[in-house]
């Protein structure tokens, strides 16, 4: 199937494909090697998962400068490289399952399918704006100081559990898509590198 190349290729362009063509975007990205805002989209949707550690009491920010290091840097980077990695190792279990797509395939998918990541970068802007840098600790999440506090910890997430599953889906499907599999092969090819990653670093802690 040859996709011709459309003329306007904005960010309008990624979003409305993406939600009401899944499918078709993610063949029209592999066929021709589509990575426009590909990797600024991911870093960002990287950024607000980083954000939701805070909110499940994983990471306790202090101070702007904290954030700035442990978060945008460190911890955004370090995901971008998991990702990386896991996308090479996805597209090899992939072919096992015979599997067509090339880790740069898959890369483009993971990227694109994150986007709704970033409604909850920016839920959280939002309340860092409100709150300050007291919306990055542990005792903001712990503790319900006020109604108004409670109800927008509740709102985010929620929200930050229908994005998990609303990037799921397009995972699933552009996985499917660019390797011609089905649903369930999909699901398949993407259990098994979790499964190669928990035996590699369960053998290298044995060792220490």
């Amino acid at each position: 199937m040859n996709i011709d190349l459309p003329e306007n290729q904005d960010f309008k362009f990624i979003i409305t494909n993406l939600y009401t063509r899944p499918k078709w975007f993610f063949k029209f990205t592999q066929e021709h090697w589509y990575n426009k805002y590909a990797w600024l989209l991911l870093y960002l949707a990287l950024l607000g998962s980083q954000f939701g550690r805070i909110s499940s009491g994983k990471l306790n920010i202090e101070s702007w400068t904290e954030l700035f290091f442990k978060v945008v840097i460190f911890g955004s980077g370090i995901s971008l490289l998991f990702y990386i990695m896991f996308a090479y190792i996805l597209a090899g279990t992939a072919r096992w399952l015979k599997g067509i797509a090339s880790a740069a395939d898959i890369l483009r998918v993971i990227a694109y399918s994150s986007i709704p990541g970033i409604i909850v970068l920016l839920l959280y802007i939002i309340g860092s704006l409100i709150y300050g840098i007291s919306f990055f600790s542990i005792s903001f999440w712990v503790n319900n100081e006020s109604w108004s506090q409670t109800i927008f910890k509740i709102f985010l997430m929620t929200i930050n559990g229908f994005v998990g599953i609303n990037i799921a889906i397009f995972m699933v499907l552009g996985i499917a898509t660019v390797n011609n599999f089905s649903i369930w092969k999909a699901i398949l090819s993407m259990i098994l590198p979790v499964i190669i990653l928990v035996v590699v670093f369960a053998v290298i802690a044995s060792l220490f």
